[in-house]
């Protein structure tokens, strides 16, 4: 979790940051008093059964993701002078999956999906926190042609092919 918290401290928009921060460390969903089990972000696995399907797999997953987007968004200033919104592209990285341990039902030591969906939770989540639009779509469509929405913007591009490439 130290790392993740240190790459949102990459975030130059201090209210982006801040809600960023404050979600890694609390993602414990406020929907109208609805309580959500699951299991510790710290245990969960990236997937059930694909990859980083292990114990602590989610955190190395979100760190990867992130360290993936931040190199996109290099590449595309220096080499193709593309402007990329990096603050974005930096938080919906870190919080693509924050939901994934809301969807785990833990049986006998192994991780079990739940019917719920992780990109709902996140998309209800980050609109009842008030996160920005770009950031609620780029993590909605974190999936491309598998989420609800495909990535419409160049952040949210960035975040679907980090993912991917993980």
């Amino acid at each position: 979790m130290k790392r993740l918290l240190e790459l949102a401290e990459l975030i130059k928009n201090t209210e982006l940051r801040n809600k960023t921060i404050e979600l890694l460390r609390d993602p414990t969903p406020s929907y109208h008093g609805w309580k959500v089990e699951g299991i510790e972000l710290e245990r969960a696995p990236a997937s059930a059964n694909l990859h980083h399907s292990y114990c602590g797999g989610l955190l190395e997953h979100t760190l990867s993701v992130a360290r993936i987007g931040i190199a996109i968004c290099d590449v595309l200033k220096e080499v193709h002078n593309v402007e990329v919104d990096k603050d974005t592209v930096i938080a919906s990285c870190l919080i693509h999956d924050i939901m994934k341990p809301m969807v785990y039902e833990e049986n006998e030591g192994t991780a079990n999906t739940s019917k719920l969906n992780h990109l709902l939770l996140a998309t209800l989540e980050l609109y009842k926190r008030d996160f920005p639009a770009g950031v609620v779509h780029a993590v909605a469509a974190h999936h491309g042609k598998g989420s609800p929405v495909k990535p419409g913007t160049l952040e949210a591009l960035a975040v679907h092919l980090a993912d991917s490439l993980d």
